[in-house]
């Protein structure tokens, strides 16, 4: 889509991504259920060791859980689990319940 093609030229320019510009690709990824491509951000990212914000983190969690294409309930558990160890964003007590709601329901 259009969010592809201005990376492509971003990079094409010799500039890299910073986490505003992840940020933006991962909530369109979001908007569009688009599980695959928020796999390849968050890949991007950690290549990159680009820290970036929370609701970047969760706009690939929305990207996973509503794209119905594919199964992505390790990718959003493995996701939740980063949270909460890694980032200590969330407890693991909320961590529990999301994977409850979000992962485990959906199935």
């Amino acid at each position: 889509g259009k969010c592809e093609g201005l990376l492509r030229r971003l990079k094409s320019d010799g500039l890299e991504p910073d986490r505003i510009t992840y940020a933006a690709l991962l909530f369109a990824c979001a908007r569009g259920r688009d599980g695959r491509h928020a796999r390849e951000y968050l890949d991007e990212i950690a290549v990159a060791n680009v820290r970036v914000m929370v609701h970047t983190l969760l706009s690939a969690m929305c990207a996973f859980l509503l794209d119905r294409r594919a199964d992505y309930s390790e990718d959003a558990r493995d996701l939740l689990s980063f949270m909460c160890e890694r980032k200590k964003i969330m407890s693991e007590k909320l961590r529990d319940e999301l994977h409850g709601v979000w992962i485990e329901k959906r199935r």
